[in-house]
């Protein structure tokens, strides 16, 4: 199972901190996965600690003004997903 919300914030940071992104959505969600899925997933990728990692490095080199490119709106940096 993995979470998102528009809200969502890991251990140790600010609320706006652009790493929070990774896990945000425009509404509260859980989303189940198959653990068949999820074995094929890791068989495939290897490291999937590593996808994580990339994906906050990823909006790390972005930003928050290239999140904004990407269509973010300041709502959206600030108090989390809006729905469009």
């Amino acid at each position: 199972m993995a979470s998102f919300h528009p809200h969502y914030q890991f251990a140790d940071t600010q609320p706006e901190d652009i790493e929070n992104f990774t896990n945000r959505s425009p509404y509260p969600m859980l989303h189940l996965l198959r653990e068949e899925s999820v074995e094929r997933a890791i068989a495939a990728a290897g490291d999937t600690e590593q996808i994580c990692n990339r994906n906050i490095r990823t909006l790390r080199e972005l930003g928050h003004s290239g999140w904004q490119r990407y269509g973010a709106t300041e709502t959206d940096l600030s108090s989390g997903l809006k729905a469009r």
